[in-house]
């Protein structure tokens, strides 16, 4: 699996074949060209370098396809693993949560497309992944928000709660992201990608809870399908342009 540096510090590609690896990155740099164009986007890029260089961190943006879900996961580095030895994926998985929300912080895997988009009502709700490649950027800077959490070890995505639950600490993580309630950037300075949008004049994303629609789809489900498997911490509830859930190894996912 070809590994590549872009030209953003601290953040590298990862493609499944050699032929894509020059495709993706000259993608992966295009979104985060108009990320940077920002202010705020600025902000969350230069951020993502300090800190990738004050505790030798990097984030890895993988490939996948325009019906998967975007994701972002906490990684050890090579030498973590080396250092720890861990004997199981699991072992490995719990170590490097572990850090991410305990100050030590950890690498990031994002898995994002160049193809796909966050779509949202006129309410402002989330409602399905879209396919707007023009608007993939902001899918791309909502996990680049959460992956500067993992490396700076204050991510609250593994501290417990429901993400649809706003008064967890996983829900309070979506809040952050999305930069909402008392997480606006107007509040806190931090980048969101709220903020980022408004620097687009995109439509501001008002909540991370599902709609009524989508709210009494899940509930119509049997309990054990209430919840698709592998939902991206960022993206919850979120479901493919062919209205199913996208497939994933929810083990690996962040949460």
């Amino acid at each position: 699996m070809p590994i590549g540096q872009t030209n953003f510090p601290g953040i590298y590609i990862s493609t499944q074949t050699s032929a894509r690896e020059e495709p993706y990155k000259t993608q992966v740099e295009s979104a985060l060209e108009k990320i940077a164009a920002g202010s705020s986007g600025s902000a969350l890029l230069q951020g993502l370098s300090t800190i990738s260089a004050r505790k030798n961190r990097k984030v890895t943006i993988a490939e996948i396809g325009a019906e998967a879900q975007p994701n972002t996961r906490a990684v050890l580095s090579a030498s973590e693993v080396e250092k720890y030895d861990p004997e199981t994926f699991a072992d490995n998985l719990a170590l490097a949560k572990e850090r991410a929300r305990k100050g030590k912080g950890c690498n990031a895997i994002i898995e994002w497309s160049p193809h796909s988009n966050i779509e949202l009502n006129s309410n402002g709700s989330p409602l399905r992944l879209g396919s707007n490649p023009e608007e993939s950027f902001v899918v791309l800077a909502h996990e680049l928000i959460h992956a500067q959490h993992l490396l700076a070890g204050t991510s609250k995505a593994y501290k417990g709660g429901d993400r649809y639950d706003e008064t967890s600490e996983a829900g309070k993580e979506e809040l952050r992201a999305v930069g909402v309630g008392k997480y606006e950037y107007r509040k806190t300075r931090q980048p969101s990608e709220n903020s980022i949008r408004q620097e687009h004049g995109l439509p501001i994303r008002k909540n991370i809870s599902l709609t009524a629609g989508e709210a009494a789809y899940r509930s119509s489900l049997p309990r054990h399908l209430h919840q698709c498997p592998g939902l991206s911490m960022g993206l919850p509830g979120l479901r493919t342009r062919s209205g199913s859930c996208a497939a994933a190894n929810s083990s690996s996912k962040m949460y």
